[in-house]
């Protein structure tokens, strides 16, 4: 009864947290950050309510829930249960593919972020590569220089530009994209983009439809990522829970279609992030739980996988140490120190195939860290951000995601043990590695978008709080209740801020 009436708690305070914050977006002008830095531009002008697509985007969250009822209350064998699992995916894509349509350009504004120089800038750099070879192994040489307009390009390794060229350079070979996108996405759409480029509203990008097809095939990739990532994070949670698949049809619906940082940011590269994050959570929990008793080979490809997302990003050398945290703590865990090293030697792996290649990642990843912080210096940004940051985590991750791994984290008494369950662990490690990413002096503002590569670890250990649960009714309901409320909170945020352009 304790652990009912804790869960119920948490239900009532995600849910109210949810409303609070819906009103703050969608009925307030209330500054979603801190005003002499930087905050989230709200939109005044909006071209119209989006009824048709609001009505689908509902009909598609009411077959999830329907699913998810059918999974907890009626099934009983894991194989059926999976194949509603799956539609409950194939809805969350549904209904991410209408959110975009709903927006101010519907699907245009988001192949617009992917090609404006000052929302990435990676497209438009990897349409300059003339010698990729040459390129990448004078990438050191770029970020020394710290000279591009888009600070995206100077504060990051080479991982993002990479995969924009490997993406245009299959444009330019293959008829294959221009067919993917004459097929799911909407008409005329590529005649928006050129007309757009031809207004400038691209600054300095090579004007070409091979650039613009691209830009829309990264838009369709990342929408791919995203149906992958989800499938991804029920896998990892049903090897946490060796095939329990209690309230599996509701952790369904809660990562299918309450992560609203997911969709509303998909013209952004952080949305792949999310996607080696996903992968990166997967193995992590192979590593524990499935392990290979010869060879860690799981830790070797948690850490190779980690090794990749460093290349995209530096925010991964903190996901590495959850990682090592994760496994350090987990009780009964044979050759713990063994997997450390295994997974520390993956990584490595990277490294040494980097420098193999001719590419210095080690200077790069130097050259980054320092170009970062100049940017913050430059910027002015103050210290005291943590609170904000907390809350855009919250807004982006949604409430009732956000505050469930507390449920699991260990009372401060028994941390001095320093081995617990896996479940536990991992939801220590998480709060504690968002504890140092919230205050980091590198992590000032836009936490619901810079933080997508924690979110599957961390929603992991969210949908662990309520894996082994047995709900009554009433608690069931209000927990559905938390995802329909997510979704609510991600109506507002799309059509109240501008967060993937800011024009």
């Amino acid at each position: 009864m304790f652990v009912q009436g804790k869960i119920k708690l948490f239900t009532i305070i995600g849910l109210t947290l949810s409303v609070l914050f819906f009103a703050l977006v969608a009925f307030t002008s209330i500054p979603l950050g801190i005003p002499v830095d930087w905050v989230w531009t709200r939109i005044t002008e909006f071209p119209g309510f989006p009824i048709y697509e609001l009505i689908a985007m509902v009909l598609f969250l009411a077959i999830a829930v329907f699913c998810a009822f059918k999974i907890d209350f009626q099934l009983s064998k894991l194989p059926n249960k999976l194949v509603y699992v799956f539609l409950i995916i194939v809805m969350s894509m549904m209904f991410d593919y209408y959110v975009l349509l709903s927006g101010r350009a519907g699907v245009s504004e988001h192949i617009f972020a992917v090609i404006d120089p000052y929302t990435s800038g990676y497209l438009m750099v990897a349409g300059e590569i003339k010698e990729p070879g040459k390129y990448f192994a004078d990438f050191d040489k770029v970020l020394e220089k710290d000279a591009y307009d888009s600070n995206h390009i100077d504060v990051h390794p080479f991982g993002n530009v990479a995969f924009c060229y490997a993406v245009l350079e299959w444009c330019r070979k293959s008829p294959t994209p221009s067919w993917l996108i004459e097929k799911l996405l909407p008409d005329n759409i590529m005649d928006d983009v050129r007309a757009a480029g031809k207004a400038g509203v691209f600054h300095g990008v090579t004007q070409n439809d091979t650039v613009y097809t691209a830009a829309a095939v990264i838009v369709l990739i990342f929408l791919a990522m995203n149906f992958i990532s989800r499938i991804m994070l029920v896998a990892a949670l049903l090897v946490m829970t060796k095939g329990n698949s209690r309230n599996l049809g509701l952790n369904s619906v809660l990562l299918g279609f309450s992560i609203p940082a997911l969709i509303l940011f998909l013209g952004q590269h952080d949305v792949m992030m999310f996607f080696i994050g996903a992968v990166c959570t997967l193995l992590l929990t192979l590593a524990i739980k499935c392990e290979w008793k010869k060879f860690p080979v799981f830790s070797a490809l948690t850490g190779v996988m980690l090794g990749v997302g460093v290349i995209h990003t530096l925010a991964f050398s903190m996901f590495i140490f959850a990682a090592i945290l994760t496994i350090f703590c987990c009780r009964r865990l044979s050759g713990r120190y063994m997997k450390i090293g295994v997974l520390l030697g993956g990584g490595l792996s990277v490294v040494v195939l980097c420098m193999l290649c001719g590419i210095d990642i080690i200077t790069i990843c130097l050259l980054a860290s320092r170009n970062n912080s100049r940017f913050f210096a430059e910027s002015g940004r103050c210290w005291y951000w943590f609170p904000f940051n907390l809350i855009d985590f919250i807004i982006f991750l949604s409430p009732f995601l956000a505050i469930l791994p507390l449920l699991l984290v260990p009372k401060f008494k028994m941390l001095k043990r320093s081995k617990f369950a896996p479940s536990q662990a991992l939801a220590l490690s998480c709060v504690f590695t968002l504890l140092i990413l919230l205050i980091s002096p590198f992590s000032r503002g836009e936490m619901g978008r810079l933080l997508l590569f924690f979110m599957p670890v961390y929603s992991l250990s969210a949908c662990l709080a309520i894996a082994y649960q047995k709900f009554s009714n009433k608690i069931y309901f209000l927990c559905i209740l938390n995802s329909i409320a997510g979704t609510a909170l991600l109506f507002a945020l799309r059509f109240a801020l501008k967060l993937t352009m800011t024009f």
